[in-house]
């Protein structure tokens, strides 16, 4: 029977091997963001069908041919991770199986022991969703250091924009020994609606504490953010007012998005006529993807355009039935 260690080396190898075979525009749409996990599946050829499937997240098939089933009733990151695993299975060659909520509370990189086929399936998700390279990227792009990545805000904003749990997250982090064992814990225990309940502050009352927190600055220029509707975003950018620019928040709305919250900081310490942090609370209308824009002007010279801040939002629709590739193959058959 394959070890638990050998099953780890082995979800690891192909995870590896299968980003050294896709090019870069099929992994992520841009370096440094989500690895593009439902456009993989489909470059793989097998047929991934999204249906509420009860209290089962997903399943993996290979009767006549392959195909991967993904629950609609779990977030976006769940999806994505129950995805991973049920790929990890396929590219493994394993038998057809089931799987429900024990893939997200177990880990293979610990001393929990189950089942070799989950082991290696578990450990090829993790390490295809979060390579350390991919890690390493968005840790640079944001400027978050060795000793930022220890704070439990940083990493659920890091969580964020790989598109993977909270959890997932650390309990990775702590396999590359980018967060020790025992820190590992700590942040693990943390509660993550206090995380978001301090991004958004007395600001905003969300409906519920399921929606996520994005925290954005201009590091996430150009970037493309895959999120959910029911997301908030928390926009941070730098302001001359006192020169007269100003953001121009009316491009956000009239591109789709709800303004919640709209204020000016001054940072502590500076001087009257300094510039000042323009920071507002921003929730989509829309699903779909689109480039939103906003430029810092003069109100009375728009042309004199001191900053831009672009990024592509897709905010991922609720996926049910089959993707789009396989419905055309039908369609063509």
């Amino acid at each position: 029977m394959t070890s638990q260690r050998d099953a780890v080396l082995e979800g690891t190898l192909e995870a590896e091997q299968l980003h050294s075979e896709l090019n870069a525009n099929t992994i992520a749409r841009v370096p440094g963001t989500a690895v593009d996990i439902f456009s993989v599946i489909d470059s793989r050829g097998i047929n991934l069908l999204f249906q509420k499937l009860g209290g089962l997240l997903g399943a993996y098939l290979n009767f006549n041919k392959r195909g991967i089933l993904v629950t609609t009733e779990r977030t976006l990151a769940i999806q994505r991770f129950t995805a991973a695993h049920e790929l990890g299975h396929a590219v493994l060659n394993h038998r057809a199986g089931i799987d429900g909520d024990d893939i997200l509370t177990r880990s293979p990189f610990g001393t929990q022991r189950y089942l070799p086929e989950e082991v290696a399936a578990d450990t090829f998700a993790a390490m295809f969703l979060m390579p350390e390279y991919l890690i390493n990227e968005v840790a640079t792009r944001q400027r978050w250091d060795s000793a930022s990545i220890q704070q439990p805000a940083v990493i659920y904003q890091m969580a964020l924009r790989l598109g993977v749990s909270y959890e997932a997250l650390v309990r990775t982090l702590t396999k590359y020994k980018i967060l020790s064992a025992s820190r590992g814990r700590v942040v693990l225990d943390e509660e993550i609606k206090s995380i978001k309940r301090g991004l958004l502050g007395n600001r905003v009352l969300p409906p519920d504490w399921r929606c996520n927190i994005w925290e954005l600055t201009e590091r996430d220029a150009e970037s493309v953010l895959i999120a959910e509707p029911n997301d908030f975003f928390v926009i941070r950018l730098r302001e001359m007012s006192s020169a007269g620019y100003l953001w121009n928040v009316q491009q956000a709305r009239e591109a789709g998005f709800s303004i919640v919250a709209d204020e000016r900081f001054l940072s502590a310490g500076s001087e009257i006529g300094s510039d000042v942090e323009r920071r507002f609370t921003a929730q989509p209308t829309f699903t779909g993807q689109k480039d939103i824009r906003a430029v810092q002007s003069r109100p009375w010279d728009p042309d004199d355009i001191a900053e831009e801040f672009r990024v592509k939002f897709d905010i991922a629709r609720p996926a049910i039935g089959f993707t789009l590739r396989h419905r055309m193959e039908v369609l063509a058959a």
